[in-house]
């Protein structure tokens, strides 16, 4: 009976006991859910807001990868994500700029072959005409106008054909050099008269930059023995400078001009601008051991050595 009453006691102290602690239990408990709910929000939240960002960057590149490069990507608050956003829309603005330039050169490209196209149209039938002209008057014993039609064909052929080639045998170059002094003698009969000289026929066939002795004839006929008004001469003499190199030199006896003046004017109204691209020219296959040399005084003429290294291969 005792032991009955002792394990009374004993559980009415514990009921007790738990109804003390209840509510501070239930408070407990409370807490830790609405803790674990907080938790869970906003970690879905943080989720939200960081994967959402992320999937529209996703999207936005997909967006470009079709080739839309207009697409951009909107402003964030989050500092690392801005700088995304910042990065991404400038590479787009400068892909799509580059995609435009590239666009614009192949179609200058486009454009420029198919002017060359249709300019050898035209010469080509230019030629034909000519070359009949030049039959007839070899029928009609017209050596004089003969030899001017072919200069003239020559000429033209010389300048407009070919242009693919860096580099032609220096008897070719001379050549069409030939034709156009040719002509400007027979436009300017007994003013302008002109000689050309090889040191030796193993010199002819050299290689050298296409058109880089008939622009300097063409300039000294031009600026050098046209203004002058009276007779002149152009002397060409195409000789060995060394064991390794060629100078042909163009001397006029015209008006002359002042070499410290040449750079002064770097504009197409220069006349020596198409010499000095030769100079470039030059400079750039061989290097600045060869080049154009001027030397010049005004009232008696001026020299142009262009110096030249002796290849029988081409470089180019």
């Amino acid at each position: 009976m005792l032991k009955f009453l002792y394990i009374l006691f004993y559980l009415a102290q514990q009921v007790k006991l738990y109804l003390d602690i209840r509510p501070g239990f239930q408070l407990a408990w409370a807490i830790a859910v609405s803790m674990f709910i907080a938790v869970v929000v906003s970690a879905l939240y943080y989720s939200r807001r960081v994967t959402y960002p992320l999937q529209r960057i996703v999207k936005k590149i997909e967006q470009v990868g079709t080739g839309d490069f207009e697409t951009k990507l909107e402003n964030y608050n989050i500092l690392e994500f801005q700088q995304i956003s910042d990065s991404f829309n400038e590479m787009t603005v400068r892909i799509e700029t580059l995609i435009k330039e590239v666009y614009e050169t192949q179609l200058l490209v486009k454009e420029a072959r198919l002017q060359y196209l249709q300019a050898q149209i035209n010469p080509h039938f230019m030629f034909n005409v000519l070359t009949m002209i030049a039959i007839k008057v070899k029928k009609h014993r017209d050596e004089e106008l003969y030899q001017t039609v072919t200069s003239f064909a020559g000429l033209m052929r010389g300048k407009l054909f070919r242009r693919n080639e860096v580099e032609i045998k220096l008897k070719e170059e001379m050549e069409i050099a030939g034709f156009y002094l040719y002509l400007q003698s027979e436009r300017f009969k007994d003013i302008i008269t002109y000689n050309i000289e090889w040191e030796s026929d193993e010199i002819k066939e050299c290689y050298v930059p296409r058109l880089c002795i008939e622009p300097i004839v063409e300039n000294a006929v031009i600026h050098g023995l046209e203004p002058k008004g009276t007779e002149g001469r152009i002397r060409v003499a195409i000789r060995e400078a060394s064991e390794d190199s060629i100078n042909i030199v163009v001397e006029d006896d015209g008006v002359g001009f002042n070499v410290n003046e040449m750079d002064d004017r770097k504009d197409n109204k220069n006349p020596r601008v198409g010499v000095m691209n030769i100079q470039r020219l030059i400079r750039n296959l061989y290097g600045d051991k060869y080049g154009v040399l001027f030397q010049s005084e005004i009232g008696k003429g001026t020299i142009v050595t262009v110096c030249l290294p002796m290849r029988k291969d081409r470089t180019v």
